[in-house]
């Protein structure tokens, strides 16, 4: 978690965890749950198996949320 940190307090809430190893599942939870604001994606996704795993362990959730705040504001605008 100290790089998670580390991204954070230097303004760069974001990183990239790859599906190469056994710990990129709970690496993203960990890292969702610790630092919420932090935009996390999962790399090197190679079966659906793993996307799943990705997005129920919080890959994705920022982007997710973003995109709707993005909806909401163009939604808004066109009103």
């Amino acid at each position: 978690m100290p790089l998670a940190q580390a991204l954070v307090e230097g303004g760069l809430p974001c990183a990239e965890v790859t599906f190469r190893t056994a710990a990129a599942e709970e690496s993203i939870r960990l890292m969702t749950e610790k630092f919420p604001e932090m935009l996390v994606g999962a790399g090197t996704v190679l079966t659906t198996e793993q996307v799943d795993a990705a997005v129920k362990a919080g890959a994705f959730d920022k982007i997710k949320e973003l995109t709707a705040e993005a909806r909401n504001l163009v939604e808004s605008i066109r009103k």
